[in-house]
């Protein structure tokens, strides 16, 4: 430690005691274990007037700390990771992320579990394909490669009139095509593909919107009175399906099928060469947030949709985001009425962190929810006598407020990051950056005894990010 000056300035007229008050004069004794060499009458009231034996006058060899435990700590100090997002502060400002926010780029994933992917913490869409790389990962697509992204095909492509009668006009309306999609907000496109040899296509006009019009005048007794057409459905990320439809003629005399067009939805057979559809997805599955009690934990899980079908349901639990691994929990108990279902378990570790997935299947397919962290604290041994304020904020009636970070890791309002070692009624050692380790207690503080160099200081504050100190060992001020 530097000492700013040994010069005693009038800036502060802070009272060491609250028994030194303004024109008290206090006799000091001398006693065999004092540290203090020298004692007499004093009437301090500012730094001027201030002495090395006023301070440390009731203080002896009984109130330094417990050198022998303190023995082996110099050194093993683990890293700060202030966020708490896996990544120490240094490593963080090598990155460039922000070591005051574990979830730097704000996509949904810590800056530690991106660099565990191999994603960028700095870009919400590593690959910039639209996705964020929270959601590839809920998709289990690549978040790292353009072409694989969480996108799911249309579905459900009906007609919602398939017959028309004879002798209409050309541009005469013969149904609206629509489908689904899984994805939100997908704007869908509709076309016309062409099937091997037919020609059918040139009898109709497919609009983009997916309105169908003829682009012929049809005579029933004098044409053919079916025609075959397939259709795409295209959602935005060129994902489609076709399917193929038949368009009926209908004859005017025929009263039977001549009618107006309502909506009555087609479903013909997929084509056998398309791409397997979602149409099939009756239900799909939400994960619920996990409700934490002691060491205990409830999971909640939710089917929604046609479930009738479902065999198993329950949840999927790994360490690993990407679930490369993971333990199974099976959903015992009948379904609630509405598809929720829970579990309760006691078998996570303190101090680690979970992934977590609802599951449902019923044999030829299965539904997950997205992911849940669940993560347990362990006992923590509250330093400094200090009770909690709110989440992670802690007051001592005499050490002032302070923050936990990881590890054993606080930032105290004023002495900023310390490491505590050790808290106990017989004092706690602590390392700070500006005095490296210090030892005090409740009928102590604010002195600290420092330990390299051994000694004795006061603290008297921060003020503007300077910490002041009295240094007995020098008997100066150190303002560091």
């Amino acid at each position: 430690m530097n000492a700013n000056t040994k010069l005693f300035p009038l800036l502060f007229s802070l009272l060491i005691f609250p028994s030194l008050v303004s024109g008290q004069e206090v006799k000091y004794s001398i006693i065999a274990d004092s540290f203090a060499p020298l004692a007499g009458n004093s009437s301090s009231q500012n730094y001027a007037q201030f002495s090395a034996t006023e301070p440390l006058a009731g203080l002896s060899v009984k109130n330094l700390p417990d050198f022998k435990n303190f023995q082996g700590l110099i050194g093993q100090l683990p890293p700060l990771d202030q966020d708490g997002d896996g990544i120490s502060d240094v490593n963080e400002m090598a990155l460039g992320t922000d070591k005051t926010k574990a979830d730097t780029d704000g996509d949904g994933l810590t800056d530690g579990e991106e660099k565990s992917i191999g994603t960028n913490p700095m870009l919400a869409d590593t690959d910039g394909d639209g996705y964020t790389d929270y959601d590839e990962v809920n998709a289990e697509t690549n978040a790292t490669n353009f072409s694989s992204n969480p996108n799911q095909p249309p579905y459900d492509l009906v007609l919602s009139h398939s017959t028309i009668p004879e002798n209409q006009p050309i541009s005469s309306l013969v149904g609206n095509f629509s489908a689904s999609d899984p994805d939100v907000d997908q704007v869908l496109t509709f076309s016309l593909l062409s099937m091997a040899g037919d020609s059918n296509n040139s009898y109709f006009d497919l609009e983009t919107n997916g309105t169908l019009k003829t682009n012929f005048i049809f005579d029933y007794e004098n044409s053919e009175n079916q025609f075959s057409i397939l259709v795409q459905v295209t959602d935005e990320f060129n994902s489609s399906i076709s399917k193929k439809f038949t368009i009926s003629i209908t004859d005017l005399n025929d009263t039977e099928i001549s009618h107006p067009i309502v909506d009555n939805p087609q479903t013909e057979e997929t084509d056998e060469n398309q791409s397997a559809s979602p149409s099939s997805q009756k239900y799909f599955v939400i994960t619920g947030s996990p409700s934490i009690e002691n060491s205990s934990v409830t999971l909640a899980g939710q089917i929604s949709g046609n479930y009738t079908s479902v065999i198993e349901t329950g949840f999927l639990i790994s360490n690993d985001i990407l679930f490369k691994e993971y333990d199974k929990l099976i959903f015992s108990s009948q379904l609630s009425h509405d598809g929720n279902y829970s579990i309760h378990t006691d078998n996570f570790t303190l101090n680690k962190t979970y992934y977590v997935r609802a599951f449902a299947n019923e044999g030829n397919f299965s539904s997950v929810g997205k992911i849940e962290r669940v993560f347990i604290d362990g006992h923590y041994d509250v330093p400094f006598n200090a009770n909690i304020i709110e989440s992670s904020w802690y007051k001592s009636d005499w050490f002032g407020i302070f923050k936990r970070a990881n590890e054993n890791w606080v930032f105290h309002t004023d002495l900023n990051w310390l490491y505590v070692e050790s808290s106990s009624a017989s004092g706690t050692w602590f390392w700070c950056e500006k005095i490296g380790w210090g030892w005090t207690r409740n009928d102590l503080w604010p002195y600290i005894w420092t330990n390299a160099p051994q000694g004795w200081v006061y603290f008297f504050g921060n003020q503007d990010g300077t910490l002041t100190f009295w240094d007995y060992t020098n008997s100066e001020y150190l303002k560091l």
